[in-house]
């Protein structure tokens, strides 16, 4: 009987080692393909955040035309 359990002990260390770089390699595609997808989400982020930054700042930034009045009308007031 401890026979046989020692056989069944070693044959399943030597199948978890055996399998370890296996499984290394497995972990290892999950996550980089994990991480590549944080990263287009990401970068998709950062260019709807600059189209809507710009497009805000294209709203509510007075223009050049307001910017000078109002240079005019401070300059008047003085």
């Amino acid at each position: 009987m401890m026979r046989r359990s020692l056989v069944v002990g070693t044959t399943v260390l030597v199948v978890l080692v055996l399998a370890a770089p296996a499984a290394r390699r497995g972990l290892s595609a999950t996550v980089e393909s994990a991480v590549d997808g944080v990263r287009r989400r990401v970068a998709a982020f950062r260019e709807d955040y600059a189209v809507r930054e710009s497009e805000l700042r294209e709203r509510l930034l007075p223009d050049d035309v307001v910017v000078d009045a109002a240079r005019h009308r401070v300059a008047e007031s003085r």
